[in-house]
């Protein structure tokens, strides 16, 4: 029996192989500034993805999606159109849960790229936040790590010739990766039961030595 203890006791404390971790993307929001009427590029949003969309991850995998177009309306290139307007962009997943939920932020406008106005290149300029860099925790206690990161983009390039500028209808697609950085940490219960054992084990052992 001495021997038997620890033999459980050790056997309890070996983990399972740890589970791919499925995440749900339930909805996402994107909200985009700028029209004719006020300061700034206007932008059309075009959603990409289907929702719900769900993938599995291992702790340090990662998948890509398309998610959304973006393109410019707009024909001519004005002084107002580089005023920097915000985007947002807001994440919900249903699994796995609980979990805190994503969101980021950037700015669109309307830029000369290349050049000036005698001779250049235009276009609207998609630039998120901390070079698009987000996350969102998970799991019961709030340690498994999904890490985010969506694109800049460049879309609507057009030409300036001698002080007349303008967007073309180009559009551009941006793309979200997803990295399971870290799993939450979830109890065994195959481990706990044999935990259990072990306990039980253990004051069986001390009542006979104290008998």
């Amino acid at each position: 029996m001495k021997i038997l203890i620890p033999t459980i006791m050790g056997a309890a404390m070996i983990a399972a192989p740890a589970a791919a971790t499925t995440f749900t993307l339930s909805s996402y929001t994107l909200d985009a500034y700028g029209s004719p009427s006020n300061n700034g590029l206007e932008i059309d949003i075009d959603d990409l993805l289907s929702v719900p969309t769900t993938f599995d991850l291992d702790e340090g995998q990662s998948v890509t999606y398309t998610l959304f177009g973006i393109s410019t309306p707009e024909d001519a290139f004005n002084s107002d159109d580089t005023t920097p307007q915000p985007i947002t962009l807001g994440l919900t997943f249903s699994q796995p849960l609980p979990n805190s939920g994503a969101g980021t932020g950037g700015e669109t406008s309307g830029q000369i790229l290349l050049g000036n106005v005698l001779f250049g290149v235009t276009g609207g300029v998609l630039e998120w936040a901390n070079n698009g860099a987000f996350s969102m925790s998970y799991g019961a206690l709030n340690d498994g790590m999904l890490g985010i990161q969506v694109e800049d983009a460049v879309f609507g390039e057009g030409a300036c010739v001698f002080f007349s500028c303008g967007f073309s209808d180009l559009g551009a697609a941006v793309e979200v990766t997803f990295t399971n950085l870290q799993d939450a940490s979830v109890p065994e219960p195959g481990a706990l039961g044999l935990l259990g054992l072990g306990l039980l084990g253990l004051g069986a052992a001390a009542r006979r030595r104290t008998a």
